[in-house]
């Protein structure tokens, strides 16, 4: 009996070591892994974290109930020592619960007050940091051309290319500096006449603009100048969209058609891992992707984007609002 009485006590002390070890390992495997997603296995441990939390406290429950059952049988036969220990018991279940509430309180009051500060995002600091980028590209961008334009105009004189009879390998000249500087456009003046342009031919003639007389004459009494002409609201995105149908084309020069955009065949076996069974669903993840739906997507995006639904190319309409008509052939 004697034994039994022992054995109860350690039992349970053992059970908690183990479980707080337990808890602690799954913890820190769980820290320690270098991708935490929402796996298979990542849920089976979380799953274990709170059992183990859960035994803790039906442990300490069971544990602390019995000697309460127990200190009020001793009371009821007026056991010597019972009031006494009664108090202590209580008084040491206070001391203990009193700190928790405390702290529990606190750190509710703390997160209550704090979690939008913490969560808020800084939209001023975020457009001036936009606005110091911004201002530092523009500002490279006009020393960067002023120094090429100087060199080549160094260049010219040096070699005295402006001379008339030298005007084809003043052409080919400046045509190899517009690709060596990667420019789009390089313009040779001569007093206030334009005597030719080298343009980018991988942009359309859409996006270039003519160079003011005014802006010329000023540059031809020594001024030294910049300017930034702005876009209009949503010409970023509509010069995206119109590299996007370029790329378009360059494929179906080259054969591709709807068939080179259809999804591979693999996207629709289901495949086996550690994790379990791997298929392609849908952004709820409520439903598998078959072909069908894969196909019904397809179309939904020519359409949104003003393709032939049936071909997969940019149509007529397409490339007239977006200035690129002349590449419909």
């Amino acid at each position: 009996m004697e034994n039994s009485k022992k054995k109860g006590p350690r039992v349970i002390v053992a059970t908690i070591i183990f479980l707080v070890i337990l808890f602690f390992t799954i913890e820190f495997f769980i820290r320690e892994t270098q991708e935490f997603s929402t796996t298979t296995m990542t849920n089976i441990l979380l799953s274990s974290l709170q059992i183990i939390v859960l035994l803790l406290f039906l442990i300490l429950l069971s544990v602390l109930g019995r000697n309460l059952i127990k200190l009020y049988m001793e009371r009821k036969r007026k056991v010597l020592g019972a009031h006494f220990k009664t108090k202590i018991v209580l008084f040491f279940t206070a001391l203990s619960l009193v700190p928790t509430l405390l702290l529990f309180f606190f750190a509710s009051d703390l997160v209550s007050r704090n979690i939008e500060t913490w969560f808020k995002t800084p939209i001023d600091k975020i457009l001036d940091d936009t606005k110091d980028l911004a201002d530092g590209f523009y500002e490279n961008s006009e020393e960067l051309t002023l120094h090429y334009a100087r060199q080549l105009s160094r260049t010219i004189q040096n070699q005295k290319l402006i001379n008339l009879e030298r005007r084809l390998p003043l052409i080919e000249f400046t045509r190899n500096k517009l690709s060596e500087y990667k420019l789009d456009e390089i313009g040779i003046y001569m007093d206030d006449e334009e005597l030719f342009t080298c343009l980018n031919p991988d942009l359309p003639l859409y996006d270039y603009r003519d160079v003011k007389k005014n802006i010329v004459k000023r540059a031809h009494l020594g001024e030294v100048f910049s300017s930034i002409d702005p876009m209009g609201n949503g010409e970023m995105i509509r010069r995206g969209e119109r590299v996007s149908n370029l790329a378009k084309l360059v494929n179906v020069r080259e054969g591709f058609s709807r068939r080179d955009d259809r999804v591979p065949e693999i996207w629709f076996n289901p495949m086996d891992s550690p994790e379990g069974t791997i298929e392609t669903r849908d952004y709820f993840n409520t439903k598998v992707i078959e072909k069908e739906d894969a196909e019904r997507m397809l179309d939904d995006y020519y359409d949104e984007r003003g393709w032939d639904i049936d071909k997969g190319t940019p149509t007529q309409e397409k490339l007239k609002e977006l200035g690129l008509e002349q590449y419909s052939n």
